[in-house]
């Protein structure tokens, strides 16, 4: 009898270890799966395109403009309408650490303001004033 109570108990023992170690062993995959999961998350959120726009305000009526567009190459536009935010901005997207450029220069005489903004928010703001006045911005994108 006495045997057979120790058998039962190494039984027990054994099987309930069993289950305990099985159940440690599912909840260290789901912590691993979990922590796989945010990682990817981080590395989608610092990878992902950022939208910039290149804005160019002021009392000036034209400006030539210059700027950098999403494969790093030149782009010029002569004879844009001020102001050019909104939907009149140049819009493009960036990489982070992109360097970012645009500059403007009036037709004529007054102040003229270049902006770059990424995300809606703005990197850099720079302002030149008289006539053919020259603007640069430059800045990377966060």
């Amino acid at each position: 009898m006495r045997r057979a109570v120790l058998t039962a108990m190494v039984l027990i023992t054994a099987v309930g270890g069993g289950m305990l170690w099985w159940q440690i062993r599912q909840d260290g995959h789901r912590r691993a799966a979990e922590e796989a999961r945010e990682v990817a998350e981080r590395h989608d959120a610092l990878t992902a395109p950022r939208s910039v726009e290149y804005r160019i305000t002021g009392d000036a009526t034209t400006a030539d403009v210059t700027w950098t567009d999403s494969a790093g190459q030149i782009s010029q536009a002569a004879g844009r309408t001020v102001p050019m935010i909104g939907t009149s901005a140049i819009t493009t997207t960036a990489g982070i650490g992109d360097q970012l450029y645009v500059s403007a220069q009036n037709q004529g005489h007054g102040t003229i303001t270049c902006t770059i903004a990424v995300d809606g928010t703005v990197v850099t703001t720079t302002t030149s004033s008289g006539a053919y006045a020259i603007v640069t911005c430059q800045g990377t994108a966060p």
